[in-house]
């Protein structure tokens, strides 16, 4: 039996049942990963999956220079693989490769519009930033081919364990 329970992460759980598994997918992007993560690891039971970013951003560092924006890196799946082991937790880590939907940059307008779906809307001074460096790149190089995720998982630890 499943039985999903999508909750954020900043609500009470107090109310939930406590499950064999408990996931969360692409949600672990959040502001305090000890808690986020001694939250699912106290609803299983069994056993916890998460799934984090292997890079650090979403969009090439070099993609939100040349734009004239902050470079913004996010923590990945070693931040959150650190804080377990600081946790006393010793989880398993595997790799999903998927493709990037992203990676087909061939146009300057389909740059700009995959630009624009990670970065937001872009003003007049950026569009003009992007396109005079788009200009001198080789547009196949300019994103991954693959988008890839970290499946990390662990046997649930009993909370008095933990550190």
């Amino acid at each position: 039996n499943v039985h999903w329970i999508q909750r954020a992460w900043e609500e009470d759980w107090s109310d939930l049942p406590r499950c064999d598994i408990a996931v969360a997918s692409r949600s672990t992007l959040v502001a305090d990963m000890r808690q986020a993560m001694s939250k699912l690891n106290n609803q299983a039971r069994l056993r916890v999956y998460t799934t984090h970013l292997v890079s650090t951003s979403f969009v090439s560092p070099a993609i939100q220079r040349a734009a004239g924006r902050e470079v913004i890196e996010l923590p990945n799946y070693i931040f959150a693989l650190n804080v377990l082991y600081q946790m006393g937790i010793y989880a398993h880590v595997d790799f999903i490769r998927g493709q990037n939907c992203q990676q087909d940059n061939s146009t300057w307008e389909r740059f700009e519009q995959n630009v624009s779906w990670s970065l937001g809307a872009l003003n007049d001074d950026e569009r003009e930033r992007l396109y005079r460096w788009y200009q001198q790149q080789d547009a196949r190089a300019l994103a991954p081919a693959s988008r890839d995720w970290a499946l990390i998982w662990w046997d649930s630890v009993p909370q008095e364990a933990l550190r």
